[in-house]
């Protein structure tokens, strides 16, 4: 129910932020979208109880949510000039997935078919334990992919 409107949200993001800041932020972009249809693609986890829209079999929801929220993490990245902030961002990746998951599964009723168990006893990340892995530290490795590949 909730994921159409989301992906309107996530697009509206991605070309606002394309659009104020172009070359920067096209990179970035690139990346994290070939990095969301991979995992989507070869993970297969992304069969939700309701609100599927499919794109040659990739569902279209999380390759649009993953993608934005590469590039909004890179940009705060980018901006955030504290001591030791590659740990600090690290963290705050973990706790802002983890909280997006819980609200996107309890409250907005975003949830997959799936029969796993949730992230250490929360209502979130109902995957095997890679894919909760995955989504603990793709954050952190798309920002050392992007600092290496010399984005911005």
């Amino acid at each position: 129910m909730y994921e159409a409107l989301l992906i309107y949200v996530g697009l509206g993001t991605l070309a606002y932020l394309y659009l104020k800041y172009k070359k920067k932020v096209g990179q970035e972009l690139i990346i994290a979208l070939l990095i969301s249809i991979a995992w989507v693609s070869i993970s297969g986890l992304y069969n939700y109880k309701n609100g599927n829209i499919f794109i040659f079999g990739i569902n279209v929801f999380p390759v649009i949510m993953w993608t934005m929220s590469g590039v909004l993490l890179r940009e705060i990245y980018e901006r955030v000039t504290w001591k030791n902030k590659f740990f600090y961002i690290t963290l705050f990746c973990i706790f802002i997935v983890t909280f997006i998951e819980y609200i996107g599964y309890n409250i907005l009723d975003i949830q997959t078919v799936s029969t796993f168990k949730g992230l250490m006893g929360i209502e979130a990340m109902h995957m095997p334990w890679w894919g909760k892995l995955y989504y603990l530290v793709i954050g952190p490795i798309y920002l050392k992919i992007t600092d290496y590949m010399n984005v911005r």
